[in-house]
């Protein structure tokens, strides 16, 4: 804290910026407090303010939007003088006017089918696989679990393209799952990394989007797709129920019935399903249009000290 107090206590700066809201030092939130110098912050992993204690000292919060906003009052980890309902800013991403074409998209798959030889795009999101590590959500069981349900999405969805995007994939990653897939003709995997908007492309393209708790699934539902979320992740059960408000019940896998009856409510667009996805994306989004070019920067400016 004092050696915050000793870095900026003779600088000219008056405003900063936080890169990464929750893993700000929270002595250095306090040193600049004590200096005055305004900060300012967006809340970049929504998903922590449903119960995660990690939380924000900051003067001007951007937050996610309405829902977590709601949630954020609750939570007393998130301590800011102001709070501005923006939404979730990395929507301007499928606003870009440079987004990457889905014809530019390189895929790797088994079949001598292309993805546009297909009626719909079900694209699976997934976060990365070490074979020799244990934690949640990405050990070895809970890998070969998601991709079963992929290889059952597409066994039951012959005439969908299965797309799979994980966060992080090498050759080791695609050879074997290429071998789960066994020759599935309708399963292709992205292996498209030198440019960070492609998930964005991906998402944006596709019918239906699978995912396990991201924030990137967050942001699709805002952008108006529909998401389905992947409730049972070893060695949990219920990791989407228990974390996300009752709000987002009905977007989780309940049960494989459940499952299945969704993919072909959302594919068939499902009036019901269609008006449920609305109402959730209503009580999730911020105030700002987020589609016009530069509202971000002219918002922070205006603010400015």
């Amino acid at each position: 804290y004092q050696m915050y107090i000793n870095t900026f206590k003779n600088s000219e700066i008056k405003n900063i910026i936080y890169d990464f809201d929750i893993l700000v030092s929270k002595p250095l939130s306090l040193a600049l407090e004590y200096l005055n110098i305004k900060t300012f912050a967006f809340q970049e992993r929504p998903n922590t303010v449903f119960g995660r204690v990690d939380g924000v000292i900051v003067d001007t919060y951007f937050t996610a939007g309405g829902l977590f906003n709601n949630f954020l009052k609750k939570n007393n980890s998130f301590i800011f003088n102001k709070a501005i309902n923006l939404g979730n800013w990395k929507l301007i991403f499928f606003y870009k006017k440079d987004l990457i074409k889905f014809s530019d998209i390189n895929f790797v798959s088994q079949g001598k089918y292309k993805i546009s030889n297909f009626a719909n795009k079900i694209l699976f999101l997934g976060y990365y696989y070490n074979s020799l590590n244990n934690m949640p959500c990405t050990n070895q069981i809970s890998i070969d679990n998601f991709l079963d349900l992929i290889i059952d999405t597409a066994d039951q969805n012959k005439q969908s393209a299965i797309i799979l995007r994980m966060k992080i994939l090498n050759k080791f990653d695609i050879d074997y799952f290429l071998k789960k897939f066994a020759k599935r003709d309708n399963i292709f995997i992205c292996d498209h990394y030198n440019n960070q908007a492609v998930s964005y492309r991906l998402c944006k393209e596709s019918n239906l989007i699978i995912s396990k708790i991201t924030s990137l699934a967050l942001e699709s539902i805002v952008f108006g797709k529909k998401v389905i979320l992947v409730n049972n992740v070893y060695p949990f059960a219920n990791m989407a129920k228990d974390l996300y408000p009752k709000d987002f019940n009905f977007a989780i896998s309940e049960n494989h019935k459940y499952f299945h009856e969704m993919i072909e409510k959302c594919l068939k667009n499902d009036p019901e399903i269609n008006l449920r996805y609305l109402n959730l994306k209503n009580k999730l989004k911020g105030n700002f249009d987020l589609s016009k070019t530069n509202i971000i920067p002219d918002t922070i400016e205006s603010l400015l000290i």
